[in-house]
């Protein structure tokens, strides 16, 4: 069983949790300097705005501080409505049931995170069930990154490729529903074992990229849209995570980090501007790679089967 310890910065940054900065081997108590407000005037007031909800994907909290007309800072609080899941004292199973349900639309992720520390503190090395695990978190990347590609359309306002998009997502849900009995993964996953079964996924997948290809060379092809995305939105932080670290060029992915899902041959995908198209291009190569990490993994697990 491993331990991680309080107060070791062991590491890189992987995320943050109230007044905690969370590394890859640790996490150490700090002040978040980012929430902190500048040093006002005894003019100057701060102006709690929120929770806000619209255009957002989840409900924030703003402070502005200003002295009436110009606002000379703003502090945004994306935990401004977190809620703390209690398991302390469940069993495995009614802990697994709230936390699969923390964010319906990243169940498979959080479920497969708690399996593997459970099966960690089991003592039970290379689940049997890996191969399906991988194939269940890239078809959920693919859903969470077609979903960001589809507000990225509503906002440079295209409109007709965001229905598409739309489709696209939705026949995802639909092979995700048939492959594993729901939508969001709800009871997919046990200890060393997954409720599913792939055979659909491997059938349907080659042409959910076909379908998003086509409409990703379109979109490359619309100096509109280049010209509404190139540019804009400009984030270069070293302690990001995810496609927005990646968009800036910094080699930052959990799937390296992990010693239990297995990533055969997988590559970072990374852009180095920095900007909404950078993001746009990540998370489209993203999917592209993710398409071909499914149909490799689950080849790979019918020719361990077949071995058997």
């Amino acid at each position: 069983m491993k331990y991680y310890k309080n107060g070791i910065k062991s590491g890189r940054l992987i995320g943050k949790y109230k007044n905690y900065s969370i590394y890859s081997e640790g996490f150490i108590s700090v002040m978040d300097e980012e929430s902190r407000m500048y040093e006002k005037n005894p003019d100057e007031i701060n102006f709690a705005y929120g929770p806000s909800a619209g255009g957002l994907e989840e409900s924030i909290g703003f402070t502005l501080q200003t002295p009436g007309e110009i606002i000379k800072n703003v502090d945004v609080n994306p935990s401004y409505k977190m809620r703390d899941i209690k398991i302390i004292n469940d069993d495995i199973y009614t802990a697994l049931l709230k936390i699969e349900r923390v964010n319906g639309y990243h169940a498979a992720s959080n479920s497969v995170c708690f399996l593997l520390a459970v099966e960690d503190a089991l003592e039970i090395e290379n689940s049997d069930s890996n191969n399906e695990r991988i194939i269940e978190i890239e078809l959920e990347r693919i859903r969470s990154n077609l979903h960001v590609i589809k507000g990225l359309c509503e906002s440079a306002g295209f409109s007709v490729p965001e229905k598409q998009v739309s489709y696209i997502i939705e026949r995802v849900s639909r092979i995700i529903s048939v492959s594993f009995r729901h939508r969001f993964f709800f009871g997919a996953n046990l200890i060393n074992m997954v409720n599913g079964n792939i055979d659909y996924v491997l059938k349907e997948i080659g042409d959910i990229e076909k379908e998003f290809r086509l409409l990703y060379n379109d979109l490359l092809a619309s100096k509109i849209f280049m010209d509404r995305l190139q540019e804009n939105g400009i984030y270069k932080d070293v302690n990001s995570i995810g496609p927005a670290a990646r968009a800036a060029g910094l080699k930052y992915d959990a799937r390296i980090d992990s010693k239990s899902l297995l990533y055969d041959g997988y590559k970072i995908c990374t852009y180095s501007s920095g900007d909404v198209f950078a993001r746009f291009m990540v998370r489209s190569n993203e999917i592209f790679s993710a398409c071909d990490i499914i149909l490799n993994t689950g080849i790979k697990k019918h020719y361990m089967k077949n071995m058997i």
